[in-house]
């Protein structure tokens, strides 16, 4: 039994060897050439090898069915005239295609030539130097001799008649200034009963003339502010003693006009 499964085994390898090899043959024989026809016992042989089913890939080798009748044995005294096959060439395999697009292979410029450097343009000649002026000599004018000054205006003669407001010393009152002749007429007012019992006060001004010989005259009111008031200032300074220095202009004695002010005011 054991020997049957083995022959069983090896017919339908060697059967599949042969068809590999005829189609091998037929596959790389060169065009134009015939196949050699085969002999009686190889058609035989290939007819009984074509009508067995071929194993299938899934199932085994045991359930392929055996054959019936006796399996004509292989003549190994055939032999099949090796012919050269020629060689053919492989048929180029198509290049896979590619979702994306073909991208075509930019040509870089050539480089642009650089600009040529430009000719710098001529200078023009230099002119020939101008003949430099010759110096003009002024002479220079004489200054104006300086005009003479002119004599100041002589003064007016001191007239001893005419009372003057300005000059060169003042008059003195008892060899002191018009301070002290103030202060003693404010010593010697009284101050009049109707003023104070009104209530009346203030400053009261009083011109009056010095003369030459020390005493003075044209005793007047200037600025007043009540009638009892302005006549007790000008009854004080009318009644002052014969005490002033007369004032000096030019080195001359002159008559001087002067203003005393006397103030009233309640204690």
């Amino acid at each position: 039994m054991e020997e049957k499964r083995s022959a069983k085994r090896i017919v339908p390898i060697v059967v599949l060897l042969l068809l590999l090899g005829v189609g091998g043959y037929v596959l790389f024989s060169p065009e134009g050439e015939e196949v050699a026809p085969a002999t009686d016992g190889q058609m035989d042989q290939k007819s009984d090898s074509v009508a067995l089913p071929l194993p299938d890939s899934g199932a085994a080798v045991d359930s392929m069915p055996e054959p019936q009748g006796e399996v004509p044995e292989v003549e190994p005294d055939v032999e099949v005239p090796e012919r050269k096959s020629a060689p053919v060439s492989p048929e180029p395999t198509p290049a896979p295609e590619s979702a994306e697009p073909e991208v075509k292979p930019v040509k870089p410029e050539p480089p642009k030539p650089a600009p040529k450097p430009e000719k710098p343009a001529a200078s023009p000649a230099p002119e020939a130097p101008k003949p430099m002026p010759k110096p003009v000599q002024t002479v220079p004018k004489p200054a104006p001799a300086p005009e003479a000054p002119k004599p100041e205006p002589a003064p007016e003669p001191v007239d001893a008649s005419k009372v003057y407001k300005v000059v060169d010393v003042l008059p003195k009152f008892k060899n002191g200034d018009m301070k002290k002749f103030q202060s003693y007429v404010s010593q010697r007012v009284v101050y009049p009963a109707v003023a104070r019992e009104t209530g009346v006060q203030g400053l009261v001004q009083v011109g009056f003339v010095v003369e030459l010989d020390g005493s003075i005259s044209n005793v007047h009111l200037v600025e007043g502010v009540d009638k009892s008031l302005d006549d007790e200032a000008l009854r004080v300074v009318k009644r002052s003693p014969k005490s002033w220095t007369p004032g000096m202009l030019r080195g001359v004695p002159v008559r001087v006009e002067q203003v005393v002010q006397v103030v009233f005011y309640l204690r």
